[in-house]
This record gives C-alpha cells, structure tokens and sequence, in this order.
C-alpha cells in the first residue's frame, strides 16, 4: 500500500513538471531559433524544455509501469512486497532543500558567477541525492562545468554570466 502511493506521488509530481516543461516551451517559443550553424537565443530553450518534458514523461512511463507491475504481484494473494526503500517521511525535506538551493543559485549566480554557483550547486544536489563519496559529485561537477564551458563559450561564443568571485 505504500509503495502505491509513492509510485502515485510520483506520477502526480511527474505530470506537474511535464506541465512545467510545457509551459517553459510555450515561453520560450518568443525567441528566434535561426540555425545549427548560427543558433539564436531561442535554441538551449527549446532543448532543455523538450528534455524536460522528455524526462517526465519517461518517469510516468517508468512509475505506472511499477504500479502496473506491483498491482500484478499484489493480486497473487500475498503479502505487499517490501519497496526496500526509505519511507517518505524521511525523505519528506529534500524537495524543500533543492527548491531553496535552487533559489540560493538563481540569487547567487550574479555575485559568485555561472562556474561556482553551478559548480555548487551540482555538488550540493549530488550529495543530497544520495551520491556516495565525494568523488562522484565532484567528477559530475566537473563534468556539467566543461560540458557548459565547450557549448557555450567555445562552440556558441556565448560568454557565461561573470560573478565578483570569477
């Protein structure tokens, strides 16, 4: 029963950020896309809305097919099968937590600038999804900083936004 209504929590939460990633689409639809060769401002738009809607919409797929699923096991007659997961009272902070880093770098970013506060902020949501170890959050970091720094100012020459601290 609950692992029901988790997989049914999530598939809401799922719906609502495909609905965000939606309207995200319909805004940035203003902006020109021109082309791959001289791409205009309307074109990271349009990909990180279409991968937002894109990752929802594979969640609802994946969650209603655990619910599918565990319906099936639930109607052979046993016992609920155990999730082997946290409960969600323990997890119940985190959204609250990634919402206000989330904020810290929307506020931050004009004072620290896009390679620290992004840098933090994959760290920070690393950790706080559960990676083991620094390692892994560090290299993600790193990672998401060069992956960023090649699109945009190598191949878009399109200047990240500067902080005082970089």
């Amino acid at each position: 029963m609950e692992r029901d209504l988790r997989l049914r929590k999530e598939i809401r939460a799922s719906l609502v950020l495909a609905m965000v990633g939606v309207a995200y689409l319909a805004y940035a639809a203003r902006y020109p896309l021109d082309t791959l060769a001289n791409p205009g401002p309307g074109l990271f738009p349009l990909a990180v809305g279409v991968l937002v809607v894109a990752l929802a919409a594979w969640q609802v797929f994946r969650a209603t097919r655990a619910l599918h699923l565990a319906r099936l096991e639930w109607s052979g007659g046993g016992a609920e099968p155990a999730a082997g997961l946290p409960s969600d009272a323990a997890n119940a902070w985190k959204p609250s937590v990634m919402v206000a880093i989330l904020v810290v770098y929307l506020v931050g970013i004009r004072w620290m600038g896009f390679f620290v506060s992004t840098g933090a902020i994959v760290l920070a949501c690393g950790k706080l999804m559960g990676a083991p170890g620094w390692a892994r959050p560090i290299l993600l970091a790193l990672g998401v900083l060069l992956g960023c720094y090649l699109l945009f100012e190598v191949w878009l020459q399109v200047p990240l936004p500067r902080g005082s601290l970089i």
